[in-house]
C-alpha cells in the first residue's frame, strides 16, 4: 500500500495500491466533518475491477493494509490537528473476530495521536449480514471506542430492521435518493419522509447526503434531517491531501423544518 505522502511499499500484495481523501462537510456551515479514506490504485482510478478476482485472504489482508495505510497516511497530513472524523469502509464478510482484527488499527491510531471516537467504521449493505454477525461488528466498535455508519442505504424495509435492531451512529443515503431534491416538490417530499423515517428507526442516527453534485440541491437539503453530506459540492477525493471544502453556503437558500412541499 503507498501512502500519498511517502509512497513507501507496503508489501507486495499491496503494491500498487493507495489511499485517497474524500471531504465530508457540514451542511449548515460548510466547515469539514470528516474524510473518507478511499482504496485506490496509485494513479488515483477506483480498484474494483483489479480486486474483483482476488480470493477473501487475499482481499482481507488487503483491507487490512488499506485500513493501516488510511490512518497513517492521515496523520501524515495533518489530520491530527484537523478536530476531523476518518471514515474507513470495513467489508464484514472477511472479517472472521471484528475485535481482534480491528486490534491492529487502532493501536496505530492511538501510535498517530487519534483517538478511536475520530475513527467511524463504514458497513456496507448491513442488510446482508446475520443480526448475530452485525451485533459482533457493533460491539467490536463500542468495545474500541469508534463510530459505525450504515450506508449507502435505499431506505428498502430490510435496511430499516437493521436500523431497529442494530442502529449505527450515523446513516448514510444513496445519492439516487436524494439527486433532483431542488426541481421536483414530490422528490422533497420523499427526502422528507425518508429522513424521518431513518432517525426515527435508528434512534436518532445523523444523516449524510452522499454524492451531491448540484450546489441547488445542496442547498434544498439543508432542513430536510441532515447534518452532513459529500460529492462534488464539497470536493473530489485527493491522493496526498485532505481536500478544503468549498461547499457553498447561503442562509438564504435554507428552509425551514417541514417545508418539504414549499
Amino acid at each position: 500500500m503507498e501512502e500519498p505522502e511517502h509512497a513507501q511499499a507496503d508489501g507486495g500484495a499491496a503494491n500498487g495500491y493507495a489511499v485517497a481523501f474524500a471531504p465530508v462537510a457540514e451542511i449548515e456551515s460548510g466547515r469539514i466533518f470528516a474524510y473518507e479514506a478511499l482504496l485506490r490504485t496509485r494513479e488515483g482510478a477506483a480498484v474494483e475491477a483489479r480486486i474483483a478476482g482476488m480470493d477473501a485472504p487475499s482481499l482481507g489482508a488487503l483491507y487490512a493494509r488499506f485500513r493501516l495505510a488510511a490512518v497513517r497516511s492521515a496523520a501524515s497530513l495533518g489530520f491530527v490537528k484537523s478536530g476531523a472524523r476518518l471514515i474507513i469502509d470495513l467489508p464484514v464478510a472477511l472479517l472472521a473476530d471484528p475485535f481482534e482484527e480491528l486490534r491492529p488499527l487502532i493501536d496505530a491510531a492511538h501510535g498517530c495521536g487519534i483517538v478511536p471516537r475520530r475513527l467511524v467504521m463504514r458497513v456496507k449493505a448491513p442488510e446482508q449480514y446475520a443480526p448475530f454477525k452485525l451485533a459482533d461488528l457493533l460491539d467490536a466498535h463500542a468495545k474500541h471506542g469508534c463510530a459505525t455508519l450504515y450506508g449507502p442505504l435505499h431506505g428498502r424495509d430490510d435496511e430499516f430492521q437493521r436500523l431497529t435492531r442494530l442502529p449505527p451512529d450515523f446513516v448514510e443515503i444513496d445519492p439516487g435518493e436524494t439527486q433532483g431534491i431542488a426541481s421536483s416538490w414530490a422528490r422533497r417530499i420523499q427526502v422528507e419522509n425518508l429522513s424521518r423515517r431513518i432517525t426515527g428507526a435508528s434512534h436518532g442516527a445523523r444523516l449524510i447526503a452522499s454524492g451531491v453534485s448540484a450546489d441547488a440541491d445542496a442547498a434544498k437539503l439543508r432542513g430536510y434531517g441532515f447534518r452532513y453530506i459529500s460529492g462534488d459540492v464539497v470536493g473530489a477525493p485527493e491522493l496526498g491531501a485532505l481536500p478544503a471544502s468549498r461547499l457553498a453556503v447561503s442562509k438564504d437558500d435554507a428552509p425551514s423544518a417541514g417545508s418539504a412541499t414549499a
